[in-house]
């Protein structure tokens, strides 16, 4: 006899996505809004010789303290709804650098993992795909689509739009598919782009937030660690004002790109981690990893990994048919090749000195 759980009650209601979604934003909105009001604050304190001691002594610092009071219960709100959310409870909560707010975005913008058939198709929604360039045109290749458009009396007409695309199989400009090449997302002028920008935003944000944690501790953090090893070691000469991207010099290979790039590998295997265990968590199908006809053994990918607790059974269930269809995983269905060697804080200054810019920077991007 099966027993059915009953709903008490107090539990509190399954919130919408599009709810979700917006308390999420408005979380952000709000710290946003608050972090630059208390730098003003503070310059203005400067600018007219007041101690920033006398803050307190006039109430300024228990406003702010009410502030982020404020933040806190929409995090209070937000993690009381994903306790019964089984991807959070049994996943994202056990990964170090994911909180409730992080999670909370990216159940609200993925909404459903049966809408993405593979790993690429979230990662293209997420402005972490790639997108097909001329290099004898030097253009990028776009389709045209209708999209709508709503004049000053509110009337909904049909405009034409050039978007950006990853499926063109031949150039715009010259009609040859020749010479078309895959290249990262990217914004181009006068191409509408085709990713959800404030996902993408999200998982910047994701990034920054692994950044912050030891490698002995967290996965993600380690994996940034090990590709940021990499590409320090196949560019040690630093950067290089002559390099060639798209046929045009661009600076490249500095710190702050070196950074980027190790930055951008852990979200991505974060995501295609993400994909794989929410959908064997909704009992939803998993196609195996392509490997090129008459070729095995291309690339080990890394498994799913948590940093506190265990994976579902499902999961590891998924894990090991996938493992004997395609052998595409270690043996052991362990990411044991992984260093897990946190940085010294001499080490690890250039690191969180990066990561801190780029939130000063999006501090700053936000307030202009």
């Amino acid at each position: 006899m099966v027993v059915k759980k009953v709903k008490k009650p107090t539990d509190p209601i399954p919130i919408p996505f599009p709810v979700l979604r917006t308390l999420v934003e408005m979380y952000y909105d709000f710290q946003n809004t608050r972090i630059r009001t208390s730098n003003r604050t503070q310059m203005n304190f400067e600018r007219n010789v007041i101690p920033l001691e006398d803050m307190e002594k006039y109430g300024v610092t228990e406003l702010f303290k009410d502030a982020e009071s404020f933040e806190k219960n929409i995090e209070k709100r937000l993690k009381a709804d994903l306790a019964n959310r089984p991807i959070y409870r049994d996943y994202l909560s056990l990964i170090k650098g994911i909180g409730p707010v992080l999670s909370a975005g990216l159940l609200a913008w993925i909404g459903d993992p049966g809408k993405y058939a593979t790993t690429s198709k979230l990662w293209q929604n997420a402005g972490y795909g790639m997108n097909k360039f001329c290099s004898e045109c030097k253009e990028w290749a776009y389709v045209e689509v209708e999209i709508p458009k709503t004049d000053r009396e509110g009337k909904v007409t049909k405009t034409k739009a050039k978007r950006l695309n990853g499926r063109s199989q031949i150039c715009n400009k010259c009609g040859n598919g020749d010479h078309l090449v895959v290249a990262p997302q990217q914004r181009v002028s006068g191409l509408q782009i085709n990713w959800n920008p404030k996902f993408k935003t999200l998982c910047w944000k994701i990034g920054s937030s692994f950044i912050k944690q030891k490698a002995s501790k967290a996965y993600y953090r380690a994996l940034y660690d090990f590709e940021r090893e990499k590409i320090d070691k196949k560019f040690p000469g630093g950067a290089d004002p002559n390099f060639l991207v798209r046929g045009k010099k661009r600076l490249q290979h500095n710190p702050k790109h070196h950074f980027e790039h190790a930055k951008r590998v852990a979200v991505k295997q974060f995501l295609g981690h993400l994909w794989l265990t929410w959908r064997a968590m909704e009992d939803m199908t998993v196609r195996e990893p392509f490997r090129p006809k008459g070729e095995a053994h291309i690339h080990i990918l890394s498994v799913p990994e948590v940093d506190e607790g265990e994976l579902s059974k499902k999961v590891t269930d998924m894990l090991v048919g996938l493992q004997a269809k395609a052998h595409c995983y270690p043996d052991n269905l362990t990411n044991d090749w992984l260093p897990r060697v946190d940085k010294s804080p001499k080490e690890d200054a250039e690191t969180q000195e990066l990561n801190e810019a780029e939130l000063n920077d999006e501090n700053k991007d936000e307030s202009s």
